[in-house]
């Protein structure tokens, strides 16, 4: 699957990536000042009335300080806000949800991206540009009153998985494979035949759908999965490090666009990583 073109990846940053989740309210309440003086008191003690006029003044000045104050700083996202260019940059930096939820993706991110190979690594790269050009997709194309909503959910969304994947999977193929638009599951059939399961739709809108299902047995370091159906393709699957990279080919062994298993457009191609099995 070719991701979207975004070089504006921070690695999320994705330093703080998302560091910091903190936020704290604190309305100042004022008294009223209190009188300078009493009517009982010695009129000899009286303080003269300019003076007593300047002391009320810095009274209420200090009241109305206290009263409007800057509230203690907003949550901050994995990126800098003073260096947010896009619309969807400016409203995860203007919106303290967002902001946490942007952080919480950038702290998975960069953990993951730490303790994965140099070569899976890389795929991870490459599946988070694609997630950050639909991440702003997501926005730009939701109405006004849901954007927050639909952006939110998405970065929930994306850190959970994150979260998920194996950064040391056993060796192989067997097992759980997942991406941002679907998932490749392996089993071994007992028999020596490996079965295929592969599920894909776009992640912005599911505009192309793929289902494609077939067997096959290692040959070396790939695996090569003959596609059920009439079209005779086939799927490889090599592992790159911790990852699993997925090609799509015709009867002759050449690369596949636009497989019937798929819609139009809809590729399983692309780099996958390791989950438990049974996660979304």
């Amino acid at each position: 699957m070719q991701p979207l073109e975004n070089d504006g990846v921070r690695e999320q940053g994705v330093s703080g990536k998302v560091d910091g989740m903190r936020e704290a309210r604190a309305d100042a309440v004022v008294d009223p000042p209190m009188p300078l003086f009493s009517a009982a008191q010695d009129p000899a003690a009286v303080t003269p009335p300019a003076l007593a006029s300047s002391a009320l003044f810095a009274v209420t000045l200090m009241a109305s300080a206290s009263a409007f104050a800057a509230p203690p700083a907003s949550a901050k996202p994995s990126f800098d806000c003073a260096k947010a260019a896009s619309a969807v940059e400016k409203a995860i930096c203007g919106n303290d949800g967002l902001a946490r939820a942007d952080a919480a993706v950038g702290r998975a991110y960069e953990r993951l991206r730490k303790s994965l190979d140099a070569q899976a690594a890389s795929g991870l790269r490459e599946d988070q540009r694609w997630f950050i050009g639909i991440r702003d997709a997501t926005y730009d194309n939701a109405t006004t009153a849901n954007r927050t909503q639909s952006l939110k959910a998405l970065l929930d969304d994306r850190a959970r998985t994150l979260s998920q994947i194996r950064a040391q999977p056993a060796a192989g193929w067997v097992g759980s494979w997942r991406n941002l638009a679907g998932g490749i599951d392996v089993v071994d059939d007992g028999a020596g035949r490996l079965k295929v399961e592969a599920n894909a739709a776009h992640p912005l809108d599911g505009r192309w759908l793929c289902d494609a299902s077939g067997s096959g047995r290692s040959a070396g370091a790939a695996l090569t999965v003959q596609v059920e159906g009439g079209e005779r393709s086939s799927l490889k699957l090599t592992r790159e490090g911790a990852a699993l990279r997925v090609q799509a080919l015709d009867a002759s062994g050449k690369a596949l666009l636009g497989p019937d298993y798929c819609g139009h457009n809809g590729s399983l191609e692309g780099v996958y990583f390791a989950v438990p099995p049974g996660s979304d």
